[in-house]
């Protein structure tokens, strides 16, 4: 489990540095001149292009096997591009800027998370909850590094610069693991030996039907989740609470994905895929909760919503190893997160254009995408025995 907490040391400390700098985005554009429009469209097409590449990273992480190294070259870009930030004069370049963070974040996941899945071997469950756990640490801790640099100096520049610190210390910690354990970044399990690809870097498999039905079931599940971001303009929007205590309500549900991580992920090592029930019944309650029109309500919705989100970091990315052979892994991953990015995407446009029809259209459509996501989940838990298709 060494490797497992030095992964997840990179990522609170690499979490510090970006979620740090995220917490200001708004604001430090809108001080070069961004306009509210300009704002969400780099939020978004941010979001995109970070999910979008992980697909073709996840395939060249297959044919190279140099995990290490393009973990390294994610964190990198992580390294450059906050610190940077406090010397962008203009809009357009600190917009380059974020474009290069979420691209390096986008190119270090699946080679981390086939990585971490190796070097778990049986115990992946507790190994991606623990991991959760130390990432949400660090999503803590970033903002308020940028709230203790800004009451210091006034300025969002010297925040940026302070973040270079964590993201440094997350290359000399990631190079350290490497050094360590050298088998992980050919994805090969701790103690054994390197997997190989085969003659000119073919893969030797093929993904199975079942991992399109998880994909499947991924996508619907989280559709049908009502996001934070809308819950928190619901509550401010018919007063539910006051503005104040919105970020309170925030931290408590991620507060909630920490703690449960390593419980749910623990279960799963045990249980295995059955596990997965709970996120599309969990899910469902989220958004009835989140509408009921009460303030109790509301914290309920949000508590539960961080729930869900720690089964999602931990049960939906270690089931990805039960529905993959070792030679495609990091295609699967890739795979994964971007059907998980994209159905996030859609959610938020779903959602956020049924918001003004009333309560009845956002219950409906996220009870909808919820059984629709339950066939496939069905089909997915009995655990078949998965053939693996050979390449032509």
């Amino acid at each position: 489990m060494g490797i497992v907490f030095l992964l997840g040391l990179v990522s609170l400390l690499a979490d510090i540095t970006y979620e740090g700098a995220r917490s200001v985005v708004g604001p430090f554009l809108a001080s070069l001149g961004a306009g509210p429009q300009l704002v969400g469209l780099v939020a978004g097409a941010g979001e995109l292009l970070g999910y979008l590449v992980r697909l073709p990273a996840g395939i060249m992480a297959d044919r190279l096997r140099r995990l290490w190294a393009m973990a390294a070259s994610g964190y990198l870009a992580n390294l450059v591009a906050v610190p940077a930030l406090a010397l962008a004069g203009n809009w357009a370049v600190a917009t380059s800027l974020l474009f290069m963070e979420r691209l390096g974040k986008g190119i270090r996941t699946p080679a981390r998370d086939v990585i971490l899945a190796h070097a778990a071997g049986n115990r992946r469950g507790i190994s991606f909850g623990i991991h959760e756990l130390l990432d949400q640490v660090g999503a803590v801790m970033g903002p308020l590094v940028m709230v203790g640099a800004i009451a210091i100096t006034g300025t969002y520049r010297a925040g940026f610069a302070l973040l270079a610190i964590p993201g440094a210390l997350a290359l000399i910690v990631l190079w350290a693991v490497a050094r360590i354990y050298p088998e992980a970044g050919e994805g090969a399990a701790i103690g054994s030996k390197s997997l190989s690809s085969g003659r000119g870097g073919r893969l030797q498999a093929w993904p199975s039907p079942m991992l399109v039905f998880y994909l499947l079931f991924v996508t619907f599940s989280v559709m049908g989740l009502f996001s934070f971001q809308l819950l928190s303009f619901h509550i401010k929007q018919k007063a539910l609470l006051p503005d104040a205590a919105i970020p309170g309500v925030f931290a408590g549900a991620m507060a909630a994905d920490a703690l449960v991580a390593p419980l749910v992920g623990r279960w799963f090592d045990v249980r295995g895929l059955g596990v997965l029930w709970i996120i599309p019944f969990a899910s469902a309650l989220v958004t009835m909760l989140a509408l009921a029109g009460a303030p109790v309500s509301a914290i309920t919705a949000s508590v539960l919503w961080g729930v869900v989100i720690g089964c999602h970091e931990t049960v939906l990315r270690a089931a990805v190893v039960d529905l993959s052979h070792p030679s495609w892994r990091g295609m699967a991953y890739g795979l994964f997160n971007t059907a998980y990015g994209l159905a996030w995407i859609m959610e938020g446009a779903a959602m956020g254009a049924l918001y003004g029809l009333g309560q009845r259209p956002l219950i409906a459509f996220s009870l909808a995408c919820q059984l629709a996501s339950i066939p496939f989940l069905a089909l997915v838990a009995r655990r078949p025995n998965i053939k693996f298709y050979k390449l032509p």
